[in-house]
């Protein structure tokens, strides 16, 4: 949920949540969350 918000919204999370964004970053780097990555990809127009 996190990178979803990051990406579709990068002014909504910033670092008022320091240790739920270490939590994410450390949830990014196992192998699962690299293997299975999906980028936003918004339409555009």
């Amino acid at each position: 949920a996190l990178r979803f918000t990051r990406e579709a919204h990068p002014h909504l999370f910033d670092a008022r949540y320091p240790a739920l964004q270490a939590h994410a970053a450390r949830c990014e780097a196992l192998p699962p969350f690299q293997e299975i990555v999906q980028p936003l990809a918004p339409p555009k127009g």
